[in-house]
């Protein structure tokens, strides 16, 4: 299937724990030949550093607590600032809280680059299921914390998800589907 441009070339993977996010961007960066960055995996592999604010992150991501707002900006310009011309790139956990959203959302306005949050919807039920599939095959401290991950969704993710709603596009997705479906979806949405 060949991609057809459309105007968008940033895309911005958002959700509850568990919905997928990491795996459909994965998906679609490969299909965009775009750069990947997962804000949870560049924190978990700063959080190995043997320094004060790395052992602080990592014992805040396994407490499965939001980092303070500035953690994820400082990664999102950082990443952003070294982007060259319309370089697509696909961005997995990042605006977790409404200022991070407020802040991603006037930083790509400034700079003129339309981007689109793609949004996969899942019940807690499956969040709780898909977290201890996960806990079998992987070790992320995050995971033990899952109750406590619910909680920060609802009373940060979803406030900044609102704030994309109210200020971009926002796509929607079913995330209780297969990973071909969701992907499938994702791809026809884009067009």
């Amino acid at each position: 299937m060949q991609y057809t441009p459309c105007m968008d070339n940033t895309f911005i993977f958002t959700g509850r724990p568990g919905a997928g996010k990491g795996t459909q961007a994965k998906i679609l960066a490969e299909k965009l030949n775009a750069k990947f960055i997962s804000a949870g995996a560049e924190l978990r592999e700063f959080a190995t550093q043997n320094t004060p604010v790395a052992k602080k992150i990592k014992e805040e991501i396994d407490q499965g607590i939001l980092l303070p707002h500035w953690v994820p900006i400082y990664m999102f310009h950082s990443i952003v600032f070294d982007l060259k011309g319309d370089e697509p790139i696909v961005l997995d956990g990042f605006a977790r809280k409404p200022l991070e959203a407020r802040t991603i959302t006037k930083t790509f306005e400034w700079i003129g680059r339309p981007f689109t949050v793609i949004n996969l919807t899942i019940p807690d039920e499956v969040v709780r299921e898909r977290i201890d599939a996960r806990k079998q095959t992987e070790q992320r401290g995050d995971d033990e914390s899952v109750e406590k991950r619910i909680v920060e969704y609802n009373e940060h993710t979803a406030e900044a998800i609102q704030y994309f709603r109210d200020n971009t596009k926002v796509l929607d997705i079913d995330g209780t589907q297969d990973v071909e479906a969701i992907a499938e979806e994702i791809w026809k949405k884009i067009q």
